[in-house]
């Protein structure tokens, strides 16, 4: 690609996920999975093509009206589906591994108040440890 063709920046939201497993007869959960499963490939790919900046909005604040069972899942995908080395190889830092590591227990608290979801702190861990 040429590199004037390349942006500086990508956004993705995955969404639609629930949608296109309906379609299927799928579990939710499965959908999801599969929405998933092209992260790998997708970290790979803009770092080769030189993309500086990869946004994925993989979790909304509608999400958080789903049931506390589908919560727990999206945030454990993202856990499972984050590469098994470290991501500071794909240019992510530190500080915003911590950021995403600690976004569940935030956003849980911001949007719940009294009525914590079971996102657990081992979630939370497993992410900041595909970081370092």
């Amino acid at each position: 690609m040429d590199a004037k063709a390349v942006p500086g920046h990508v956004a993705i939201i995955m969404d639609g996920n629930g949608r296109w497993a309906a379609a299927r007869s799928l579990s939710r959960s499965e959908g999801h999975k599969a929405g998933a499963e092209p992260v790998r490939a997708v970290l790979k790919a803009a770092r080769k093509e030189g993309v500086r900046h990869l946004t994925l909005y993989t979790f909304s604040t509608e999400n958080w009206s789903r049931s506390p069972e589908e919560v727990e899942n999206l945030f454990g995908l993202l856990a499972r589906v984050l590469p098994r080395r470290p991501l500071r190889e794909f240019g992510v830092d530190e500080t915003r591994c911590r950021e995403m590591a600690a976004s569940a227990v935030r956003g849980q608290q911001r949007f719940l108040g009294n009525n914590p979801l079971p996102i657990s702190q081992e979630i939370a861990e497993d992410i900041y440890k595909k970081c370092v």
